[in-house]
């Protein structure tokens, strides 16, 4: 008796959380809430919030939970293989949509640019290079990785430029890159490489409209920096 109360307790409680999310109060919910309801997903019958505190309070914070890898999250006490299976694969699931996100998107601003690569650049510890390929009418076409960090060659990397620019139909390019150390300057490097870029694109009849350095939470474009934008 005393179980079929506490589940119909739980059950009560997780008909007032998704009415809470169904009137629109996600964004405001603290992390722990956020994911005391996802945990409802692979926890069925039992109260999660315990759970969620000791998931966030094991990993340091609520994005570090879903980073977390299977064999991790498997050494968090009531945490079940369906659990594990189901948090690990969230990163998966969240780039898919990103990906998926990016054919759907017209480029309006540095605002929009930053959208699209807030999740490539996520947890990044080396430097990496993008392209953005426009069409006519600034729809994006691809994002394509350039380099991680590994490359060496510049040659390489701006053959592999013209070959996706080709190969997308691209008009218009967007170069963009991080600086994993959250350093908010323009370097001689960056500077270097958005020159050669642009002369080899306008080569082939493929305008370069800005090259973005991504710094933590800042963006920053050198078609909009007043030192720079004659290049563009």
């Amino acid at each position: 008796m005393e179980k079929k109360n506490n589940d119909k307790c739980h059950s009560g409680h997780r008909t007032r959380v998704r009415e809470k999310i169904n009137n629109g109060a996600l964004e405001n919910m603290h992390d722990h809430e956020l994911l005391e309801y996802i945990l409802f997903h692979t926890v069925p019958y039992k109260d999660t919030n315990n759970l969620a505190h000791s998931l966030i309070n094991h990993f340091g914070s609520f994005h570090a939970v879903f980073d977390a890898s299977y064999d991790d999250l498997m050494q968090v006490e009531g945490v079940t293989n369906v659990t594990a299976t189901f948090l690990s694969s969230m990163p998966t699931f969240f780039k898919r949509y990103n990906d998926d996100m990016l054919h759907t998107t017209k480029i309006k601003g540095v605002e929009d640019v930053a959208k699209i690569m807030k999740m490539k650049f996520h947890g990044a510890s080396i430097e990496k290079v993008y392209m953005l390929c426009l069409d006519g009418n600034m729809n994006l076409i691809n994002c394509a990785l350039i380099s991680d960090g590994n490359s060496k060659e510049v040659s390489a990397e701006n053959r592999k430029i013209m070959e996706i620019a080709i190969r997308s139909n691209a008009e218009y390019v967007i170069m963009v890159h991080n600086h994993p150390n959250n350093c908010a300057i323009i370097s001689a490097d960056d500077v270097e490489a958005t020159y050669l870029a642009k002369k080899m694109l306008s080569g082939i009849g493929i305008k370069l409209i800005d090259s973005i350095i991504e710094s933590g939470d800042n963006y920053i474009s050198l078609a909009k920096n007043e030192k720079y934008k004659y290049m563009f």
